[in-house]
């Protein structure tokens, strides 16, 4: 009979853990849970900064595009300066241009009125 008592009370014994334990084993949880969220965190900061460095990367490229755009454009323009100093025109015109109409040009006397709308 004495064994059976000392079996229930073995088993008793490791049903029911010590206070101290539970709370040990629920700190170590938190720490691993924590620990879990730096990580993910991590990650994460990592996945943004290469987000950010591949948006640079584009806007860099725009940028050389609309500069390339802009040097010919820039080109395009002196060339018809050139083009109005060689033949005496002018790019302002006495009349507004009519409806429709991108190209007006008007001749007076000695001169010659070129009206030109860029899009």
């Amino acid at each position: 009979m004495c064994d059976l008592y000392d079996v229930l009370d073995t088993v008793s014994s490791t049903l029911i853990l010590d206070p101290t334990d539970s709370e040990a084993n629920l700190v170590m949880d938190l720490v691993r849970a924590k620990c879990k969220v730096l990580v993910t965190q991590k990650v994460l900061a990592e996945c943004i900064l290469r987000e950010n460095e591949i948006q640079a990367s584009l806007l860099k490229f725009q940028v050389n595009t609309m500069e390339k755009k802009l040097d010919d454009t820039g080109m395009g323009l002196g060339y018809m300066r050139v083009v109005f100093k060689k033949y005496g025109w002018s790019h302002i015109s006495p009349l507004p241009p009519r409806h429709g109409n991108h190209l007006h040009a008007e001749s007076s006397r000695s001169c010659h009125h070129l009206t030109l709308q860029l899009d």
